[in-house]
């Protein structure tokens, strides 16, 4: 059943929100329609409608955002944040269609931001135990 995909994954780093679209039509790259402002997204195809509208969560450079369609069904935009200290909770305000993936690398930097919150020493009813893992 298909109505539990989400409509999009999304991923981000420092620098950029990358939005994948699976279309469910093979589409020209003709047919894709984007209009991009520094605040707000409209993204879709002629055969699909809109994929992706509203006001985004943070302010992206437009001249530096693009859009490549893949295998004619694999629609990727790239959004280039102008705040890169703001990581996105959502890419557009109030829409949860989506769901956020991470590379790899991304959860390699979570888990090396985490580290210090871990231990592989047990600690229990005041005695020191180690964990053999």
């Amino acid at each position: 059943n298909n109505n539990n995909l989400p409509a999009y994954t999304w991923s981000q780093t420092d620098d950029a929100v990358t939005v994948q679209f699976t279309l469910k039509k093979p589409t020209d790259k003709n047919s894709v329609v984007l209009s991009l402002s520094a605040t707000e997204v409209n993204i879709g195809t002629d055969e699909e409608g809109p994929l992706l509208r509203g006001e985004l969560n943070g302010m992206v450079d437009v001249e530096a955002s693009t859009w490549t369609l893949a295998d004619k069904t694999k629609l990727e935009l790239i959004l280039t944040k102008q705040d890169t200290s703001f990581s996105w909770p959502l890419v557009v305000k109030d829409d949860k269609r989506g769901e956020m993936v991470f590379s790899e690398e991304q959860a390699a930097e979570i888990h090396e931001r985490l580290a210090h919150l871990t231990s592989d020493k047990l600690v229990c009813c005041n005695r020191e135990a180690t964990v053999i893992l």
